[in-house]
């Protein structure tokens, strides 16, 4: 079973996207930098969910094609496959599994798509672990439309293409490391997408959105 926190990557991949108009106002963004600066103790300070917002606000202005509300004029190159190293622990240690498709905005099928997780190919019947506890909140079994969503109280994490665990129902509460589903057989496009939303402490699945979804890759470090 994979390691069940999030761990440090050695190096985060580069070219992730991230998403959103960020909620904060803006005074309250700038006072944050302004306090901030200089001080190392300030940021570790700040409530998780809110850290979390204002490093989104970063990504988003370091890289326009992190914005789902702003089209980039020039959208990424289809994401080249790299080498999933568990930098989350999704899946187990010793499958074979790469990063097929990067957070943001992205070239699908000749047109725009704004993409708000991440993609890790694997082989079909793969468990899929979840790196958080949480309550389950919503379940699916439809072919590609299969998945769980799993609420900490303050985010939803989304665990798609794959067919929930016999064992869960909605409202049970999982821990970290617990095996969620398997990824679902969709021949050369198997693989399971994941995504983080900042939500707050709704429990409606239908809250998810792109203004609220963050770059996994991005909170490793926070």
């Amino acid at each position: 079973m994979p390691a069940a926190a999030l761990t440090f990557a050695a190096t985060l991949l580069s070219g992730c996207d991230v998403i959103a108009a960020l909620e904060l106002s803006e005074d309250r963004s700038s006072e944050y930098a302004r306090q901030g600066d200089g001080d190392e103790g300030f940021f570790s300070h700040l409530p998780l969910l809110e850290r979390q917002w204002l490093k989104r606000a970063e990504s988003i202005a370091e890289n326009p094609s992190f914005d789902p509300d702003k089209r980039p004029r020039i959208i990424p190159l289809n994401f080249r496959q790299q080498p999933w190293h568990n930098e989350i622990a999704l899946l187990p240690d010793d499958i074979e599994a790469r990063l097929s498709s990067d957070f943001g905005w992205r070239g699908l099928f000749g047109k725009r798509d704004f993409h708000s997780g991440i993609d890790i190919v694997a082989d079909a019947k793969t468990d899929v672990f979840t790196p958080i506890g949480g309550e389950v909140i919503h379940l699916a079994y439809n072919g590609t439309h299969s998945g769980v969503v799993i609420a900490d109280g303050e985010r939803q994490y989304t665990f798609w293409h794959m067919t929930p665990a016999k064992s869960l129902s909605k409202g049970d509460k999982v821990e970290e490391g617990a095996c969620v589903g398997q990824l679902v057989d969709l021949g050369r496009s198997t693989h399971l997408h994941y995504s983080i939303h900042l939500t707050g402490p709704t429990m409606d699945h239908k809250d998810r959105k792109d203004s609220n979804a963050v770059d996994p890759l991005s909170l490793l470090n926070l």
